[in-house]
């Protein structure tokens, strides 16, 4: 016997896809995180010629706002703003004490 990784693969997503087929697509819950940072300014620009460019530029102060957001079919639910990156810690206490809750609301 000889194995195949792509046969085992193609198998795997076969049983997947056979197993979504039964599944309410109210259901299910996908979600989104991004994160934006002071760091994000803008290292060149413009200026006339001979003259220095000069631009406001928030230096030593960086700050990371993160925001995430669960994503149904009737829409957007269960967001919320960290002022920090997303940790491992941050992400258990938005599994646990809101996705959790908003969860049992919706199977209910």
């Amino acid at each position: 016997m000889h194995w195949s990784r792509s046969e085992t693969t193609f198998e795997t997503a076969a049983g997947l896809f056979d197993g979504l087929l039964d599944l309410d697509p109210a259901k299910p819950i996908f979600l989104d995180e991004i994160a934006l940072s002071t760091k994000m300014s803008r290292p060149r620009g413009r200026s006339q010629c001979g003259e220095r460019c000069r631009s406001a530029v928030a230096h030593g102060h960086w700050k990371t706002t993160t925001f995430t957001g669960a994503l149904r079919l009737s829409g957007m639910t269960a967001p919320m703003v960290l002022d920090g990156p997303m940790t491992g810690v941050a992400f258990l206490a938005y599994a646990v004490g809101i996705l959790h809750r908003i969860q049992a609301l919706a199977w209910t």
